[in-house]
């Protein structure tokens, strides 16, 4: 009978690895993983040893993958499995192409752990393309422009980095009296405006943006304009172009469904597709003087969120935020509070807290998690003070990211590239964490920065103390967040 049910087992599981276009994936994911369940529990009938496995975005299983704990260690089996004979409360999973990832709080219950895909590579892919459809553009004292992202998830809204909205690297553009730096992702449609007494002409339609991997992706661009003469002010000053975000005007946008398998040219978008006729009014609460809130609006297409405009905040400001009027009730508003730096050549986005409001929510004023201070590594441990939590939330969360920081500048602008190499999940909150299970090497030239982010949840969800079920998306409960970190 045994040898029957290990049959079975191993053609389930063999079946469960192979390659499934990326729309049935997203629509059989929970049922993939339910029959991972059903594999496993029938294989703890024939064992007393906590038996799991790890599953990629997909739901499909890692098939070699290292586990390891309180000094032991274990690999995969034939079918993927992997086979405790002690206890863990806290287990190490190690894969090629994923970011190595402890998992805190585990019990005999948690089956099914999932791993996100590796950065580390030696280079990101490279997608290229030009936008078209802005129109014939009358001089009117604005330039314009359109802005080229991969869409986002609401899942991936959690670990939003509004630093990354802007490529690190950069085109040159020659402007009266010098040449400036222009993000590669933002592209210029033929156009000319006067400026005191010159002539300025743009016409850079090409866009060059990167991912981390192939992968389908859904590429969105937005088109949008902006004063001729501040802009220009702002460049003189050296002025970021994140303190001129509320002279911009969003108007429409575009995307493309792309399977991107190495470096691609031709991905070409087409900027007049969806129109933003409609608007969201977005209120702030009050917030000290030297603080800032950034507000972002996301229009849902097919699971897919594409941001339609992005504006700064003082105090009580209220402001328009544009969407389109078919996705009005499918809207998100994604709000971060900072310290107003804003006109720095380089603002930093290290010390944040973050508030993720759908539609049905979007008139109530956001709240925010508390900032918290720096966290503090000593004796393979790092200790941060949780933030203050306002009435209706509950502690859900957090998760711990290690990466390598290479600085890019451009211009005497610094940028720099990211690249997880270790993450901790720790459900529920604490101010202390064990990373004495994290290794890595030290490369010359890099720094390497540790991040903490605190994550809480309505307490009207009343969310199943298990992190690891399965039936649950985690990052899809969060609704707030409060990050800060520290480079070594």
């Amino acid at each position: 009978m045994k040898l029957v049910i290990g049959c079975l087992i191993t053609i389930h599981l063999a079946f469960s690895v192979s390659c499934v276009d990326k729309e049935k994936v997203q629509q059989t994911k929970l049922q993939k993983i339910e029959n991972h369940i059903d594999d496993l529990n029938m294989i703890d009938k024939q064992n007393s040893l906590h038996n799991f496995i790890a599953i990629d975005k997909n739901g499909d299983i890692i098939k070699k993958v290292k586990a390891e704990w309180s000094g032991n260690s274990t690999s995969t089996n034939h079918l993927g499995v992997l086979s405790l004979d002690t206890e863990a409360t806290s287990i190490t999973l190690s894969a090629k192409g994923f970011i190595t990832t402890t998992f805190n709080g585990v019990t005999e219950l948690s089956k099914i752990f999932e791993l996100a895909p590796s950065q580390e590579q030696s280079r990101l892919l490279e997608v290229q393309g030009n936008t078209s459809g802005f129109g014939k553009l009358k001089r009117d004292k604005r330039f314009d422009f359109s802005i080229v992202l991969p869409a986002f998830t609401r899942s991936s809204l959690v670990n939003f980095d509004v630093s990354n909205v802007l490529s690190a690297e950069s085109d040159q553009i020659k402007v009266p009296t010098k040449t400036v730096s222009m993000p590669t992702n933002i592209t210029l449609p033929k156009q000319s405006e006067k400026y005191i007494f010159f002539t300025i002409k743009f016409n850079k339609p090409q866009y060059k943006l990167f991912v981390p991997k192939a992968d389908n992706y859904t590429l969105f661009a937005s088109h949008g304009s902006f004063p001729m003469k501040d802009i220009m002010d702002a460049v003189k000053k050296g002025q970021s172009m994140y303190s001129m975000l509320n002279k911009f005007s969003f108007k429409q946008g575009g995307l493309r469904k792309s399977f991107i398998p190495d470096d691609i040219s031709g991905q070409d978008l087409v900027v007049n597709q969806i129109q933003y006729n409609s608007s969201l009014t977005f209120r702030v609460p009050q917030i000290q003087s030297d603080q800032v809130i950034i507000g972002a609006s996301f229009m849902n297409k097919e699971g897919q969120l594409l941001p339609t405009d992005l504006k700064s905040f003082k105090s009580e400001d209220e402001h328009q935020l544009k969407i389109n009027s078919e996705n009005i009730n499918n809207s998100y508003i994604l709000s971060i509070l900072k310290e107003d730096d804003l006109k720095a050549t380089s603002p930093q986005f290290k010390q944040v807290s973050m508030s993720i409001q759908a539609h049905e929510n979007i008139n109530t004023l956001p709240i925010f998690l508390g900032l918290v201070n720096k966290p503090q590594i000593e004796n393979k441990n790092i200790t941060v003070g949780e933030p203050i939590t306002p009435k209706g939330l509950n502690s859900h969360s957090v998760t711990i990211y290690l990466s390598e920081i290479e600085k890019i500048t451009y211009d005497d602008v610094e940028s720099e590239k990211r690249t997880v190499i270790h993450k901790v999940i720790n459900p529920g909150w604490a101010n202390s964490f064990d990373i004495s299970q994290v290794s890595y090497e030290k490369k010359a030239n890099r720094t390497y920065r540790w991040e903490v982010i605190f994550m809480a949840a309505p307490e009207t969800l009343n969310i199943n103390l298990d992190y690891y079920n399965y039936k649950i998306n985690q990052l899809e409960s969060v609704t707030h967040t409060s990050a800060n970190s520290v480079d070594l």
